[in-house]
């Protein structure tokens, strides 16, 4: 159901015109629970700081200090514009609840345009999906 409604919503899109080219960022964190995970990306989508987000469970491995240390954990990716990655990065830092959080953005050299639009319109403060 989810899927089909997607397609169909995709096939049916119909990009409005932009003066210039969206440039997108991934913004990436990992967090322990994810009930952390879905409450970080659930305020970014509807604070419009993000267009959407995608949960992943992972494993890590890293230095912790000084011992070395294995987790599971949730990787989140959020995706937003330049223009919002800031305050995107800061409200990420606010509600994180690890003391040194990973929070780094991957820039993303090329994107499908009309999905890239997509993104430009659900993170604009003056514009309501």
């Amino acid at each position: 159901m989810a899927i089909s409604l997607f397609i169909e919503i995709h096939l049916n899109y119909q990009p409005q015109k932009l003066e210039h080219r969206v440039k997108l960022i991934a913004v990436v964190t990992t967090v322990e629970k994810l009930e952390d995970a879905q409450r970080i990306a659930r305020t970014a989508v509807e604070s419009q700081l993000a267009a959407c987000a995608q949960l992943e469970a992972i494993d890590s491995i890293y230095s912790w200090k000084g011992n070395i240390e294995h987790a599971s954990e949730i990787r989140i990716t959020l995706k937003t514009t330049v223009e919002r990655c800031q305050e995107l990065m800061a409200q990420m830092v606010k509600d994180h609840p690890y003391e040194t959080p990973a929070v780094y953005t991957l820039e993303v050299a090329q994107a499908y345009q009309p999905y890239a639009e997509w993104v430009s319109l659900n993170t604009r403060n003056d514009v309501k999906p």
